[in-house]
C-alpha cells in the first residue's frame, strides 16, 4: 500500500474492509512509509503513526511499514515495531551510515 502516491491515510477507515480480507487470508499488509518528491505526493500521509489505530484492531496479523527511514520517520516505525508483535520494519530508507544501535531495542 503506498498512501503518500495514493493521496490517502493508512489510517482511513475505508481500507478497514480490505484489511479484513487480508487478515483472513493471512497476508501480511505492508505500507510505505516514506517521503516522496515525485509530483501529487502527500507526504503527511508517509507518518508510520498513523498504522497505530489500525494495528491495535488487528494484533493477530502481520504488517511491515517499508522505507522507514526517510524523512525522519524511522522513530514512529521503531516504536510501532517493538510495541506490537507483529509489526516489521524494512531498513532501506535508513542511511547506510546509521548507527548500529538504531536497530536495538532501547
Amino acid at each position: 500500500m503506498h498512501p503518500v502516491h495514493g493521496g490517502f491515510p493508512a489510517h482511513e477507515r475505508a481500507l478497514y474492509p480490505a484489511y479484513e480480507i487480508c487478515r483472513a487470508a493471512g497476508i501480511p499488509v505492508v505500507v510505505h512509509c516514506g517521503t516522496s518528491t515525485f509530483p501529487g505526493a502527500l507526504n503527511q500521509f508517509a507518518d508510520p503513526i498513523l498504522l497505530d489505530d489500525v494495528l491495535r484492531t488487528s494484533p493477530d496479523w502481520t504488517w511491515c511499514s517499508h522505507t522507514v527511514g526517510a524523512a525522519g520517520w524511522y522513530d514512529a516505525a521503531r516504536f510501532l515495531a517493538l510495541s506490537n508483535d507483529h509489526v516489521w520494519i524494512e531498513l532501506s530508507g535508513l542511511p547506510p551510515s546509521a548507527p548500529a544501535d538504531l536497530l536495538r531495542a532501547p
